[in-house]
């Protein structure tokens, strides 16, 4: 019974981050003015390394950005729709969302409450 419910919890976790995190880079991206009004990113760009030439203009921090989306990316996929994970996995994969929400709050881009 808990590994079914942790299971569950995982993929609520992953879609949530995973949908937060290109939120944010959107922000970012309209924020400096990098991204037309109304245009929005699918999140499994991310995940390609063809992301660079969809997104091919500079801005701060963009390597480690985008290196950060493409984990995220890959491991919402695993949580998703693999195998039941650790929590060590899950943990690891929340601190990579929080770390890329530090670069993004660095830049203005905040949660408004």
């Amino acid at each position: 019974m808990y590994k079914e419910r942790f299971d569950r919890k995982a993929k609520t976790i992953s879609f949530t981050i995973c949908s937060a995190s290109t939120h944010m880079m959107e922000i970012l991206l309209h924020k400096e003015g990098l991204l037309d009004p109304g245009a929005g990113l699918k999140h499994e760009w991310f995940k390609s390394k063809k992301i660079s030439e969809k997104l091919d203009f500079d801005f701060p921090k963009k390597e480690k950005i985008l290196n950060l989306l493409k984990l995220i990316q890959e491991k919402r996929n695993d949580l998703c729709y693999g195998s039941p994970r650790t929590e060590e996995e899950i943990l690891e994969f929340i601190n990579k969302f929080n770390e890329l929400k530090e670069i993004m709050e660095s830049f203005g881009v905040r949660n408004e409450e």
